[in-house]
C-alpha cells in the first residue's frame, strides 16, 4: 500500500508511489540508487532528444548540491550529447523573422544568467561602471 501524503493524494489522478519523483533529480536519485549507473544512463539518454542540455546540467548540479556525485557525472555526460535550448528557438519565433529571433536569444541568454545567479552581480557591475564613467 502507498503512504498517503500531499503528493500522491487519492484525489490526484496520478497517485502511486512514483507521483513524489517531481523532479528529475529526485528520479535521477531513485534510479541510481535502486537500479544502477546502467539503468540511469538508458532511461535519460532516451530524453536527449527530447531535453535541453540544460536540463541535464541543472539536474546535476542539484545532484552534486545533494552530495550525489556519481550520477551527476553520469548526467553532465549524457548533457554533452544533447541540444542547448539557445538552439531551440520556437518555430513561431522563426516565423517572424531573424530579429524576433535575435531577441529571444537575448531574452533566453538573460534568463539563463538569473536562473545561474549570475546576471545580478553583472548588472551592478555594469551600473557602477555607467556612474563612474558618468562623474569623470
Amino acid at each position: 500500500m502507498t503512504k498517503q501524503n500531499p503528493k500522491n493524494s487519492p484525489a490526484d489522478e496520478d497517485c502511486g508511489e512514483f507521483a513524489v519523483f517531481d523532479s528529475f533529480d529526485a528520479l535521477a536519485a531513485y534510479l541510481h540508487h535502486r537500479y544502477g549507473e546502467e539503468a540511469l544512463r538508458e532511461v535519460f539518454t532516451m530524453a536527449v532528444a527530447d531535453m535541453p542540455k540544460e536540463t541535464f546540467e541543472d539536474t546535476a548540479t542539484e545532484l552534486e548540491n545533494r552530495g550525489l556525485e556519481k550520477p551527476a557525472a553520469i548526467l553532465r555526460e549524457i548533457a554533452e550529447s544533447a541540444t542547448s535550448e539557445i538552439e531551440r528557438v520556437p518555430d513561431y519565433v522563426v516565423n517572424a523573422g531573424e530579429g524576433f529571433v535575435h531577441s529571444w536569444r537575448l531574452r533566453w541568454i538573460q534568463n539563463r544568467q538569473i536562473k545561474l545567479g549570475i546576471f545580478g552581480p553583472k548588472i551592478r557591475r555594469i551600473i557602477a561602471q555607467s556612474q563612474r564613467q558618468s562623474q569623470a
